[in-house]
């Protein structure tokens, strides 16, 4: 009966399983005993593995009752029986009568939606209530801590001479109930205030239905040895009545027992009328609470480990937001998914393959039942949870009246109540979709996944749903609630969280995969006041859920039936009515279809299911986007999106074409002394993941202020045939790559007009640096070229041998460098880009997230091109690809905007101290003993006294996580990313929660500049890339023009220069190398106008001169004290010196002149 309760009667003999002991600890050294051998082989054949079986131990042992400190809560439950089984009886009283009588004590009776008539011709009474028992989880002790509290229930079965043959009808039995609750509530805040028993007297909607009402109890200090809720309990009171006051018939699935006010009372009038299903199943589940608790009280003794696994599924219920509580009614208790689990102990007939034995682990039996809920199909078959698992040999009562009845129908053992007639079809799917989830991480043989099966709170929408859509209270009713709807669902909301989820997955077809919905819950009201003051009406907004099919969901034409269905294209147009009509396809076939036309891009594309449900929902319930209706759909596309550049091409299509047509004019180079082999691409464009579309280079500016954007060139790498030619000395190679980087250049210009080469030679810095070939393409892209030659890392291993031997430590330092130079332009680059575009084929919305993520964490100064402030944008991507590889808890996201937050949570929750972050690139290269053996290596890396990188992310290719982020990311900035993450979701959470239709997330990508030292400000219109910037406006980047458009102007050279470099990357090169080891710098590279600064620990902290200071100093002015700069220091005290903050602003003005508008110190 709790939304974990399990419903019964008397268990008082039910102790803890206890445990066979180990040995001692005095003998800790002996061999295992015969006990422990056994337990250690059971745990290896019942469980997971040796650490799953202790990881369950553990938590069974954190979420379940102390039922040794109870005793409060026992104490306050023999008051409340005592005050219970002392009640008078009160005379019957007319309804109006009745209500006076009790709003003079101070009592509302909590008839909800349908009050009765004021001149019913029944009476309302109360008698001393026939039985009173403790039901629920308390007495089978299964019951589990929980974030929103424990509840312990008392059944008051109310006396069957209080009803009438016909009180099942219009009502009548729920207002009979309401007002026997309120006489008790009245009764217990009169007589607890007496006994010095200082409790809360609320109501509270069961199953969040209006008409089934419950007294909710809670205690304050004031209750003393019986203040039970400093345990987090609350004790819930249900009435409830015999099984024999209603002949269940008169309630089966297919009756109607509220009368149509158009039809008589008479039989040919109550068989027009259609049936109310949930409302009998309402006055049914009032009958069976003992019979429930008895059935599941009788497997717990039969099996010692079916208490445990009853915990285990609650727990997961619970962290996936799936209880009846979290769903507002919707979902599915611990009672529920007990019963199917004790009904699996003795499955029969055709479920007999599914059956649990008696002797299995909490963990087999919970995978079971895991696999039975993912796989067994309620739309079409009900469950019986009767001894031979069929229906009765009652008509009424058969398959066919419980399936064209219910959403969903598990059938109680007695094969008449449906336990699950308050779930939604929509609720059952999303139950079972996270069984299939579930199950798969059961399967997985490489790792346990404890964490994302109960760990892990998986119930926030934002991080488990691809759309929402919020959905204001409704105006006015549906078309579809009438007739029976507007009977058996008085609640309009209740129907409409039914029905809106219906109506959008019948009309999305397989765009979808999940549609599901749900709205806040009622609120407690106090025992003197209508439910009403206490819930606003108006904030009951609906929540639409979806997860989306990531091929189908692209598709722009909604295909309907043929022309020649007649009555499917009447269904066809009644849905989609104005949008629906006839076309002929080029398959000659004749349809309905609905089309919705976009620019076919992928942020395009992506929001046709939200234009779908906006027209649907606008259709159907009467409510447009002015009413309120939001749509959580392709958020943070705009911030990939450059404000002030017009697109050629929204597409990375044309990039991926040019690069294709660029490699085979390679190829076809027959003139080389070597022919071209391979070309790579390594640009983070030609992998999707560049957080602009690239855009062809024009050959004069298409703006009116002569703007020219800045045209980043595509790295590539060439590899040649192999060939014994090459030179065997790495100076050599290089010359030999310039040659060949010339004679490319001159037959790609010779043999494809219109292109254009340009060769550098590098600079010399280290004996890798060879230079490169920049190539503007025919179609406006520029990709430059290095050649990669796989002899030189044999020649740099043994360079790096010989100078290690006989070297300086200079030569050392720079042959090492060019090493790592190697390594990454021309192995890990290459490698990385290659398995990164794989993937970003086959997840289309991972590089939407990858973009998204570096926009974000560029517009807080974390990506730019001082690499000691940044976080590799490498890493970003693999953070991002771990996302859609590894989803657990969740599937794989078919939403940039979720796998965005996703990634954001992952960096913010993950424990980088003490795990590593494996992330498989390739599919099938990693197996249990590479994880092994990266664990391993990351154990050594965290020992005492060893550098380590403070990210450990290992790939297949980079165990020791070598390769982005040693050195930097440094623990600071680590730091620094996982405080904004956190803030960033805490943000983006509170503002879907309360922040209504509003969906401007730009305060997301705004950085505040709080705790910076010094801000430089920095010109834009010197900014070839400030037209990116969040905040640009062509005021601040227009300059003045001369009216004469004939002549060239400096800025016309200005403007030209500017887009073959960012001089801003330049003033940070700089910067670093004068003030690097005093400061770090900050800044967004992504048109950002600003660059923060900040000191680093312990720099302006005051110390003793010394020659050959690391810094521009100044005397200590607190230590010569006020007014004595002049003062002599007295003998013997040593002259102290701070860095000298003026000097260095003014450096970096001059180093920055014409670029840093001015310099803010805070």
């Amino acid at each position: 009966m709790e939304e974990d309760d399990d419903q019964g009667a008397d268990a008082k003999d039910q102790q803890p399983r206890t445990k066979t002991p180990l040995s001692s600890s005095k003998s800790f050294f002996k061999p295992p005993t015969n006990e422990e051998m056994q337990q250690l082989s059971q745990t290896n054949e019942l469980f997971k593995s040796n650490l799953f079986k202790l990881q369950i131990d553990e938590l069974v042992g954190e979420v379940s009752i102390n039922y040794s400190k109870v005793k409060p809560l026992e104490s306050a439950l023999h008051k409340i029986k005592s005050i219970l089984d002392s009640l008078d009886d009160r005379p019957d009283l007319a309804v109006a009568e009745a209500s006076a009588k009790l709003q003079k004590e101070g009592i509302t009776i909590p008839f909800g939606h349908t009050p009765p008539p004021k001149d019913a011709k029944y009476k309302l009474g109360f008698q001393r209530p026939a039985k009173v028992a403790i039901v629920g989880s308390f007495l089978l002790r299964t019951l589990t801590k929980r974030p929103s509290g424990i509840n312990v229930d008392i059944a008051v079965q109310m006396p069957e001479a209080l009803f009438q043959e016909k009180d099942h009808v219009n009502n009548r039995y729920f207002h009979k109930r309401a007002y026997y609750l309120a006489v008790i509530a009245s009764e217990l805040k009169n007589k607890t205030s007496k006994h010095g028993f200082a409790v809360n007297v609320e109501f509270e909607a069961f199953l969040n239905d209006l008409r089934k009402p419950v007294i909710v109890l809670t205690s304050t200090k004031a209750a003393g040895d019986m203040h039970f809720s400093k345990l987090g309990v609350s004790i819930r009171i249900f009435p409830t009545i015999s099984a024999s006051v209603f002949p269940p018939a008169r309630l089966a699935p297919g009756r109607n027992n509220v009368r149509p006010a158009t039809l008589g009372s008479g039989a040919a009038g109550i068989d027009q009328a259609p049936a109310t299903p949930h409302y009998n199943a309402l006055v049914l589940q009032d009958t069976v609470l003992v019979a429930h608790l008895n059935f599941l009280h009788h497997h717990i003794t039969e099996s010692p480990a079916f208490k445990e696994a009853c915990l285990l599924a609650r727990v997961w219920l619970t962290q996936r937001g799936l209880t009846e509580t979290q769903k507002s009614g919707f979902g599915m208790s611990g009672f529920l998914i007990s019963m199917i689990m004790g009904w699996l102990l003795r499955a029969a007939g055709k479920h007999a393959s599914r059956r649990i034995g008696k002797t299995f682990s909490s963990y087999q039996m919970l995978k079971i039942t895991m696999d039975f809920i993912a796989e067994h199909d309620f739309s079409e078959s009900p469950l019986f949870l009767t001894p031979t698992g069929e229906e009765i040999a009652e008509p009424e009562f058969s398959a066919s009246e419980f399936l064209s009845a219910y959403d969903v129908a598990i059938v109680d053992p007695s094969g008449r109540i449906n336990l699950a007639a308050h779930i939604s079809r929509a609720a059952m799917d999303e139950i079972q979709h996270e069984a299939k989830l579930t199950s798969a991480m059961f399967r997985d043989q490489v790792t346990d996944h404890f964490d994302s099966l109960f760990l892990k709170q998986v119930d926030r929408p934002l991080l488990k749903y691809d759309n929402l859509v919020r959905v204001p209270q409704l105006t006015s009713a549906p078309a579809a609630y009438k007739g029976g709807k507007r009977l058996d669902f008085p609640d309009l909301t209740q129907f409409a969280v039914r029905y809106l989820p219906s109506l959008l997955k019948g009309a999305l077809t397989d765009r979808t995969t999940l549609v599901t919905a749900y709205a806040p819950a009622y609120a407690r009201w106090s025992c003197d006041e209508s439910w009403e003051s206490a819930n606003d009406s108006s904030a009951a907004t609906i929540t639409i859920a979806m997860l989306l099919d990531p091929e189908n969901s692209l598709r722009v034409v909604e295909m309907g039936p043929h022309a020649e269905d007649t009555a499917a294209v009447t269904a066809f147009r009644e849905l989609w009515g104005e949008r629906a009509e006839m076309r002929r396809f080029k398959d000659g076939s004749i349809t309905e279809s609905v089309v919705f036309d976009c620019d076919g891009t992928l942020q395009q594309r992506s929001l046709i299911v939200a234009r779908m449900c906006a027209h649907l929902i606008a259709r159907h319930a009467k409510l447009l986007p002015t009413d309120g209706v939001s749509f959580w759909a392709g958020l943070g596309s705009k911030y990939i999106k450059a404000p002030g550049i017009e697109l050629t091409t929204g597409s990375f299509q044309p990039v991926m074409d040019a690069f294709q047509e660029f490699t085979r004019e390679l190829k076809g180079l027959k003139e080389l002394p070597l022919s071209v082999s391979t070309v790579l691409p390594v640009a983070d464009a030609l992998r999707y993941t560049s957080v602009f579309v690239p855009q062809p280079k024009a050959d004069t500016s298409t703006f009116f202020d002569g703007y020219r954007p800045l045209h980043h060139p595509l790295p590539v790498v060439i590899e040649f045939e192999s060939s014994g030619r090459w030179p065997d000395e790495l100076r050599a190679i290089q010359n030999m790559k310039r040659a060949f980087y010339i004679r490319i250049g001159q037959q790609l210009e010779a043999k494809f007009p219109g292109t254009r080469a340009v060769v550098s030679v590098g600079s010399n810095d280290n004996v890798e640096e060879s230079g490169w070939l920049d190539v503007t393409h025919t179609s406006g892209y520029i990709f430059r070229c290095r050649i990669h030659h796989d002899r030189e890392a044999t020649l740099l291993d043994r360079a790096i041998t010989t100078v290690e031997r006989s070297g300086s430590p200079a030569e050392v330092v720079g042959i090492k460098a060019a090493k790592q130079s190697y390594l990454t332009q021309y192995v890990r680059l290459p490698w990385h880009a290659t398995q990164l575009g794989n993937l970003c084929l086959r997840h289309p919305f991972l590089p939407v997230t990858i973009r998204i993520l570096k926009r974000w964490l560029a517009a807080h100064l974390l990506n730019s091109a001082s690499v000691a402030t940044s976080v590799p944008e490498q890493v970003l991507e693999i953070l991002a690809a771990h996302v859609y590889l590894n989803p657990h808890p969740y599937g794989v996201p078919t939403s940039g905007f979720a796998g965005f937050l996703r990634v954001l949570d992952l960096v913010q929750s993950w424990s980088w101290k003490d795990e590593p972050l494996i992330v498989e690139l390739e599919a099938g290269k990693m197996d249990a003993a590479m994880v092994n053996s990266i664990k391993a290596a990351f154990k050594a890396s965290r020992a005492k006294g060893t550098r380590s990188p403070p990210m450990y992310v290992a790939t297949e290719r980079d165990s020791e996580s070598v390769w982005w982020t040693d050195p930097y990311p440094t623990a600071k900035i680590l730091e620094r990313f996982i405080v904004l993450a956190r803030a960033a979701l805490a943000h983006v959470t509170d503002k879907f929660v309360h922040g209504g239709g509003d969906l401007d997330i730009s305060q997301l990508f705004s950085a505040p500049l709080l705790g910076y030292a010094l801000v430089l400000h920095l010109d834009p219109q010197r900014l070839p890339r400030f037209r990116e910037n969040l905040t640009y406006s062509d005021e601040a980047a227009l300059p003045v023009r001369t009216k004469y458009k004939n002549l060239v102007t400096n800025r016309d050279r200005e403007a030209a220069l500017l887009a073959q470099f960012d001089p801003v990357d330049c003033l940070l090169a700089d910067l670093h190398a004068a003030f690097g080891h005093l400061a770090l710098f900050f800044h967004d590279r992504y048109g950002g106008d600003k660059i923060a600064v900040v000191w680093k620990a312990g720099v302006m902290a005051p110390g003793p001169f010394k020659v050959n200071l690391a810094y521009n100093a100044a005397p200590d002015a607190a230590h010569l004290g006020a007014g004595h700069a002049g003062a002599v220091l007295p003998k013997g005290v040593k002259p102290a010196v701070r860095p000298n903050v003026d000097a260095m602003v003014s450096e970096m003005q001059r180093i920055g002149e014409g670029l840093v508008l001015a310099i803010e110190r805070r």
